[in-house]
């Protein structure tokens, strides 16, 4: 839906200054979909009595999110600000796949 009409919906809440979001938009789309996508992956691990293992993943991602964030937002404005929300999401879902599958292995 934000792929679609998100640019739509911008405009229509904050007004036609707002025009041409539609790129911003659509990258924050598709990085609430990879969180959505980890989410689960995350209450499996907290299952299995590993909460440790999410504190280590969330506190690397932070690490992530400070260095790149930072300078992707002072080069790219809000686009950088969208870009690094999705590298967030991207990698912590990779990094709670990796980790998860890891885990069920030795549980199964």
């Amino acid at each position: 839906m934000l792929f679609v009409c998100g640019e739509r919906c911008v405009v229509l809440v904050y007004g036609h200054k707002y025009e041409g979001t539609s790129i911003i938009v659509s990258i924050l789309g598709l990085s609430v979909a990879t969180y959505a996508l980890s989410s689960p992956i995350d209450f499996g691990i907290w299952a299995m009595g590993r909460p440790d293992a999410n504190f280590w993943i969330s506190l690397g991602v932070l690490g992530i999110s400070a260095t790149l964030g930072f300078w992707l937002v002072n080069s790219l404005g809000s686009m950088g600000a969208a870009c690094g929300l999705l590298v967030c999401n991207l990698s912590i879902l990779i990094v709670r796949y990796t980790v998860f599958s890891r885990l069920i292995r030795s549980v199964i």
